[in-house]
């Protein structure tokens, strides 16, 4: 079963649209940006994003600088940990 936050979804289309028609970001830019944003989900364990605070934001940073992808490396480079 698919777990989601509904308030969190309600923002998410919003975010979406927005940057889609206000912004012109291509659809390929819009499901990047949703991926990173289920993957923060996912790490919160669907969390409403009001509840989001800097301690979470350090936790889940740190999350991403030790995980690893299926080849036993790591997801991301130090420069784009760098941007967080």
């Amino acid at each position: 079963m698919t777990k989601f936050n509904a308030q969190n979804e309600i923002v998410k289309k919003k975010y979406f649209k927005d940057m889609e028609e206000a912004d012109g970001y291509s659809l390929k830019t819009i499901l990047s940006a949703n991926n990173a944003i289920n993957r923060y989900e996912k790490f919160t364990d669907y969390k409403c994003f009001k509840e989001s605070n800097y301690e979470i934001f350090k936790r889940f940073k740190k999350h991403l600088i030790e995980s690893k992808n299926k080849k036993g490396e790591k997801c991301i480079g130090s420069k784009n940990i760098e941007n967080l």
